[in-house]
């Protein structure tokens, strides 16, 4: 089994997720990181974009914002689309993506796409 690639930040708005990739930011030494929020990830080739861009300048710590916004069960008509669908394949495509590891923020993990919350090769969520 490939090891996992990152982590999800998991929990009610204001119990310090932000702050804690923050501080990850301001600790990682000789690491580029690269913050966005899931909402500018809608629009078309800018995930591509993104871990392109990582992969150039790697080793990479790659922040997303509130993956919810894109990572919604793909039955939800509004949410789940081509974002989420380009965001897989990035994260563990055929494409080999050396020394990148994303670190997500999520309200609700619960109600992301499973593809996304239990596949043993992409992310491991935290909690409190």
């Amino acid at each position: 089994m490939p090891p996992k690639r990152g982590i999800i930040l998991a929990g009610e708005p204001g119990t310090g997720k932000t702050i804690v990739c923050k501080a990850l930011m301001s600790e990682a030494d000789k690491i580029t990181c690269i913050a966005t929020s899931a909402e500018g990830m809608v629009q078309g080739g800018y995930i591509p974009e993104l871990f392109s861009v990582a992969q150039a300048l790697c080793p990479t710590i790659v922040f997303i914002e509130d993956i919810d916004f894109i990572g919604q069960e793909r039955h939800d008509v509004y949410r789940g689309g081509p974002p989420l669908i380009s965001l897989l394949a990035e994260m563990d495509g055929i494409a080999e993506k050396n020394a990148i590891v994303t670190v997500a923020t999520s309200n609700s993990f619960e109600t992301l796409d499973k593809a996304l919350s239990e596949r043993p090769s992409r992310l491991i969520e935290y909690s409190e």
